[in-house]
């Protein structure tokens, strides 16, 4: 299964995941209607306006007058049914909403926080922290991702780890101190690839979407005890319990109690079904990325052989973002938000006997060391085709991303890193004529870093590593650095592809976070339609056409053959030129974010087929390709280099 296919997988889930919920809410709301029905029918007539207050009906007087009034009552009141499932819809998905907001906006660091993790500083000294930076740094170069935060739960001294975040723009990564002193480099490295993908595969969205479900159906239950709190204490007015009101409303309130826990119940299940699926895809994706199933499968039989469980009081609202189970084994597993784990170790191909891990092949013929994503290294001198850019699409290239980062200076790397020298550091990226398309200036020995001895894939690596300096310059900082490089893109006011395509890049992220651009994280994926969605892919392959044709006539044919047999498009001509090229691509590219996984497999094979339509792909063509399916969630590895 392709990267594509695991999104369009994904985005089934989700919607599998609001039938599940609706049939919870009709469920739920079910009963709550029939809790008020009894509380409506019997509990009035315990205490009758004719009846003293001192004098006692009796259990069977009580009974026979309630069956006797049971007979005349029609149990099916479409106002107070209609009326019962809207305030619970209402409820249960504002709530949920609200959640999962909160998490959205805040991103996984807000996940890593209740969990009381603590940010990695990007120039610790410390060995395991430094090995640890080094992994997750080569995993994002490797799969063409920014390089995400990562935080250290200090407190836990089991093996796990955690992903988290709405996107690939937002995610964090987590690990707990007992993974970070137990796990070697190999293992690390197997843990830290299964979080990268699901990450990569949408799976971090799915989970927010989970725990805001959890939330939502949990506040039905807060209600109810709220309600029993109260009844409990006293505190209704003594006219209402003569006629019945406190004992009517206590019920209600142990009947939401009740119902709420019990929505709660098949929320876990729901979770848990959905999360032991995931993890299943994000081993397999793991040994995929790193060709090495040992890592991951050692990784895993520490788990087996110690502990995985989290001790933080906020770890059961988010226990399937975890690498393990960080929870105490639920009832039958039931509950178990993650396979057992010698059913994992065993679909890695491995089994695990005495705490020894066998298998029926060596080591040596699993290893990625062996092998590497296919075609990507054979294409280095002949050119890419689209064929292997897309099949790269989601991949990763190991041993590269490793090797990049080796050959980065630690001088260089530091400056990526480091907030009060990031900003110059980025523009001499900037300046670089792979970047720029323009000749090095005679001055720009005096700018710094010329960078002029790096291939684009350092380049585009060491950009990656400068979302680690430009995260520690805050809103104001981050507001100068961005004017800056802006200034500098526009100064012979022509912005070149690859300026345009390293900024938009780097900033996607921060100008979502610090309010220059608005999020669109809850917006329907599906809400661009159709027609919309062909006229964006139109006005991208019009402008790729153009920039890397001699003429009107060689646009046309490029655009003809880009957009091939896509459906909806066949008879479609080049767009007319636009004035402003650049802006009009910006648009375009955050209109088309909205397409769903299928649309923009299509959208980036037609690009990929646009920018090599000649056999191949130069430095700003290529800029913009990573661009464009970096903006869509589809991040490309380094295959130029």
């Amino acid at each position: 299964m392709d990267f594509f296919s695991h999104q369009e997988k994904a985005h089934r889930k989700t919607f599998q995941l609001l039938l599940y919920l609706f049939l919870t809410l009709l469920t739920i709301t079910l009963l709550i209607y029939g809790v008020i029905l009894t509380a409506m029918v019997f509990l009035p007539k315990t205490v009758s306006p004719t009846t003293s207050r001192h004098s006692d009906p009796g259990f069977m007087s009580v009974m026979r007058q309630a069956a006797q009034e049971l007979e005349q009552v029609d149990f099916f009141q479409p106002e107070l049914f209609f009326g019962t499932a809207l305030v619970v819809f209402v409820l249960i998905g504002t709530v949920s909403l609200i959640k999962s907001m909160m998490l959205a906006h805040g991103g996984g660091r807000m996940v890593a926080l209740s969990l009381g993790g603590e940010l990695v500083a990007p120039n610790t000294t410390d060995f395991h922290e430094r090995q640890l930076l080094n992994v997750v740094e080569e995993m994002a170069i490797a799969s063409g991702m920014s390089v995400p935060p990562v935080y250290l739960l200090k407190d836990e001294s089991s093996i796990n780890a955690f992903a988290a975040g709405f996107g690939v723009k937002d995610a964090v990564i987590g690990v707990t101190a007992g993974l970070l002193q137990k796990l070697n480099r190999e293992q690390t490295q197997g843990v830290i690839a299964h979080e990268f993908s699901h990450i990569l595969n949408s799976d971090t969205r799915l989970n927010i979407r989970l725990t805001g479900l959890i939330a939502g159906l949990l506040a039905i239950s807060l209600i109810g005890r709220f309600m029993v709190h109260l009844f409990s204490e006293g505190r209704v007015g003594s006219r209402r319990r003569e006629k019945g009101v406190t004992p009517a409303l206590a019920l209600v309130g142990v009947g939401l109690l009740v119902i709420g826990y019990i929505g709660v119940f098949f929320g876990r299940l729901i979770k848990s079904a959905i999360s032991r699926q995931r993890e299943f895809l994000a081993d397999a994706s793991a040994v995929q990325f790193t060709r090495n199933p040992y890592g991951l499968a050692s990784a895993l039989a520490f788990i087996a052989s110690g502990s995985s469980l989290i001790r933080s009081r906020n770890a059961e609202e988010v226990s399937h973002m975890f690498f393990g189970n960080g929870m105490p084994e639920a009832w039958l597993n039931m509950m178990d938000s993650h396979p057992a784990v010698d059913v994992r170790i065993d679909r890695l191909g491995y089994q695990l006997t005495g705490g020894v891990l066998k298998t029926g092949f060596s080591h040596e013929q699993s290893s990625p060391r062996a092998s590497s994503f296919s075609g990507a290294h054979a294409t280095q001198k002949t050119g890419v085709g689209f064929q292997q850019i897309v099949a790269a699409v989601g991949t990763m290239l190991p041993e590269k991303g490793e090797n990049i980062l080796a050959s980065l200076s630690d001088e260089l790397r530091l400056r990526a890193e480091t907030g009060a020298e990031v900003g110059e550091l980025f523009k001499d990226i900037l300046r670089n004529p792979l970047i720029s398309g323009r000749a090095p200036q005679d001055d720009a020995e005096e700018s710094g870093f010329i960078l002029s001895e790096l291939n684009l894939a350092q380049l585009y690596a060491l950009a990656e590593l400068c979302t680690v300096g430009v995260r520690q310059l805050g809103p104001d900082g981050y507001k100068d650095f961005r004017k800056g490089i802006f200034r500098l893109a526009r100064e012979d006011r022509n912005v070149s592809l690859g300026e345009f395509a390293m900024i938009r890049m780097l900033t996607e992220s921060f100008d979502v976070e610090y309010g220059f651009k608005q999020a669109n994280i809850f917006r329907p994926q599906t809400s661009l339609s159709a027609d919309g969605i062909r006229q964006q892919t139109a006005r991208v392959l019009s402008l790729l056409a153009r920039y890397g044709a001699n003429d009107e006539a060689e646009a046309a044919q490029a655009f003809s053959e880009a957009i091939g047999e896509m459906r909806g498009m066949k008879g479609w001509q080049l767009l007319p030129a636009e004035g402003q090229p650049i802006v009009a691509l910006d648009n375009a590219i955050s209109a088309l974010v909205q397409a769903p996984p299928r649309e923009k497999k299509l959208i980036i094979e037609a690009a990929a087929r646009c920018v090599s339509k000649d056999g191949k792909v130069t430095a700003d063509e290529f800029n913009c390709l990573r661009c464009i399916s970096s903006a869509l969630g589809c991040p490309i590895p380094p295959l130029l280099g």
